[in-house]
């Protein structure tokens, strides 16, 4: 589960993310093979040049069947995804600012093994969330 907060106002000018609904069903969708084989520096995860990015051709399709929606409004707002969701950004066509706080929640038993981004956009610690006895959730605290 991808949870992206809006740390600013975001608009149709600014660049918002762009979904294509109902994509995440297909499952993960095949990379062109120029793109599977990159190299492995985590630079690449958060760059203009991701490491892993849907061919334009593929996107047509998707955009042509499904469409795609931009995630605005305004700074504070929660937009929830499914990581398989084709998802990207757009230009930031104003001079506004256009910057997001993203959070990505994974099973406990699908940790990353080997992560090759560092801790502070993959945290090792997959304590799992379990629900207090008041109901409310909290997360577990070794040797408690």
């Amino acid at each position: 589960m991808n949870i992206a907060i809006s740390l600013d106002d975001v608009h149709h000018d600014n660049g918002p993310l762009l979904v294509v609904p109902g994509s995440h069903v297909q499952g993960i969708v095949d990379l062109p093979e120029a793109e599977q084989h990159r190299g492995k520096d985590w630079r690449e995860h958060v760059s203009t040049t991701l490491t892993y990015t849907v061919g334009d051709e593929q996107v047509s399709k998707l955009v042509a069947d499904a469409g795609k929606t931009p995630m605005v409004g305004p700074a504070g707002t929660i937009t929830a995804f499914h990581p398989s969701i084709v998802h990207s950004s757009s230009n930031n066509l104003s001079d506004d600012r256009r910057a997001l706080l993203l959070i990505t929640y994974n099973r406990v038993d699908n940790a990353p093994v080997q992560p090759n981004r560092p801790e502070f956009l993959v945290s090792r610690d997959s304590t799992p969330v379990v629900p207090a006895p008041d109901g409310r959730l909290a997360l577990a605290v070794h040797g408690r």
